[in-house]
Parts: structure tokens; sequence; C-alpha cells
């Protein structure tokens, strides 16, 4: 696999914060980001230019902090998009 995009993204209902992320990809495969926009907290994770993923099972975990509350999950969503050696791209996604 070349080009794979995670992307996770939580409503800020009720005031989740930022807790972390991290990933058990091949070391050096993926860098990882967030960005905290007031309304929603966007966790990326990104296949470094020019690096190929071999077949596996793999994890990308976006933790937060919820202060105690419960989060209602119908507006958390992910997008995942693969781009296979053969130029294939493939898109997976939906909510929590």
């Amino acid at each position: 696999m070349t080009n794979v995009i995670i992307v996770i993204t939580l409503q800020k209902t009720v005031g989740g914060t930022w807790a972390g992320m991290y990933n058990n990809f091949s070391g050096g495969t993926m860098s990882e980001s967030h960005v905290d926009n007031g309304a929603q907290v966007i966790y990326t994770w990104t296949s470094v230019n020019g690096q190929t993923i071999g077949p596996s099972t793999c994890t990308a975990v976006a933790q937060f902090n919820l202060i105690g509350t419960s989060q209602p999950t119908s507006g958390d969503t992910y997008i995942i998009t693969i781009m296979t050696i053969d130029g294939q791209t493939n898109t997976l996604s939906g909510h929590f």
C-alpha cells in the first residue's frame, strides 16, 4: 500500500479534548498530526512519502478526554484512503 491516509474526526459536543494518538504501523512509515478547531478534534495519520506498507494488521488510535461526560458518537467519523501499489484507490468511511 502507498498513500495511506487515516482521518478520525471527534465532534466536541461535550467539550472533549485531545489526549494523544498512536499507531502500530512499521517504524517510520506514518506521520501523525491533530487539529483542535474548537468544534472538532481531527486526528490524521499519513504515510510518509515514498514508503510502502505491506499487508498486515495495523492500528491507529485517537485518544481524547471527556471530563466525566458521555460523548454522543453519531457525529464522530472516520475515513481511510489507501492506494495500492498498482494505483487502485480504496476508501472506507463511516461513524462510530
